[in-house]
């Protein structure tokens, strides 16, 4: 079996991180915040808060990341 058969895709990824990850995008987008004062106000950094967003607007093709909608 090759390596690459066996790394998961990118988009599965373990339910309870997507689910913890779309929370917090879901407020960020909703706060009104940058990302600076929102990663400083909850201990994340800028860099989390990119990638995650990166991963959603990704996944959000083949759907396997909740669809996540900028209001």
């Amino acid at each position: 079996m090759s390596p690459s058969s066996t790394r998961k895709d990118e988009c599965e990824l373990d339910t309870n991180v997507q689910e913890i990850w779309t929370a917090r995008i879901v407020v960020y987008q909703a706060s009104g915040q940058t990302m600076k004062a929102r990663c400083a106000e909850h201990d994340l950094t800028v860099h989390q808060l990119k990638y995650w967003l990166y991963k959603a607007q990704r996944c959000r093709v083949t759907r396997t990341f909740p669809i996540l909608t900028r209001t």
